[in-house]
């Protein structure tokens, strides 16, 4: 295809898209963070205005099939994607992460957060929980912070994904919020184990996303038929190798 006509193309479909607005927004307010990073309260106000967009667009978007319940991903993928990028070395490679950032935050208003694609729900909310896991107890080993708030902190932020990610599937809003209450408690009661671990913050992070991921495939798999003892040793498996990969790369204290 030609220069001209791909030029052409582009001028004519990207101002037309709502989403690529918003993610351009968010990759400038990526980068304006990264350069003032003084200026705390202008990065807050220019994330808070970016999810609300956001949110915004996908509720016009989704018209009447919009549920509360669909603003949670963009919300706590913004703050953790953000936050995340704070405990990376500043090096122009942070510039790509800031990219990669966006265009994960693309998939998620196009696909993830709208309810006719559970799969990519599930795939990118994985990823949305382990940079906010990370987040969370990146501030408690650096800052040493109460374990109560980070405690808390990882409750709620797996209770409202599973939340989220449940309600495509369960019958009643009620049962989805009793599943995924029960998710984030088990999820939260592994992260206190793992505080007494010479394990790093990142490794924490990502057992508590395989545990997250076991439990939520597993509920998933249940509602479509019985659980089969087939698929227990498939689980077992996948969680097996998770784990063995965490302890052979973990970064040790």
């Amino acid at each position: 295809m030609p220069i001209g006509e791909v030029w052409r193309t582009l001028r004519r479909r990207l101002p037309a898209s709502h989403y690529v607005l918003v993610v351009m927004l968010f990759f400038a307010g990526l980068e304006a963070t990264f350069a003032l990073q003084r200026f705390v309260a202008i990065s807050l106000l220019t994330l808070f205005g970016l999810v609300t967009a956001g949110v915004l667009v996908l509720r016009k978007e989704e018209s009447e099939d919009f549920h509360f319940t669909q603003a949670f991903l963009p919300i706590l993928a913004a703050i953790g994607l953000t936050a995340f990028a704070l405990f990376l070395p500043a090096s122009p490679l942070l510039h790509l992460y800031f990219l990669a950032a966006s265009i994960i935050f693309y998939f998620l208003l196009q696909f993830a957060a709208r309810l006719a694609y559970p799969t990519w729900n599930w795939g990118v909310s994985a990823l949305v929980l382990f940079v906010d896991l990370a987040a969370v107890l990146g501030w408690h080993f650096h800052m040493a912070k109460s374990l109560t708030i980070t405690l808390a902190l990882t409750w709620l932020i797996t209770l409202l994904l599973a939340w989220q990610a449940l309600r495509r599937i369960a019958a009643a809003r009620s049962e989805a919020f009793l599943l995924a209450l029960c998710i984030s408690l088990a999820v939260a009661e592994i992260i206190w184990v793992l505080q007494f671990t010479p394990f790093h913050f990142f490794a924490q992070a990502g057992i508590g996303l395989t545990a997250y991921y076991l439990l939520l495939q597993g509920l998933t798999r249940s509602f479509e038929r019985r659980l089969a003892r087939q698929d227990m040793v498939e689980y077992m498996l996948i969680g097996g190798a998770a784990f063995i990969i965490l302890f052979l790369s973990v970064q040790w204290i």
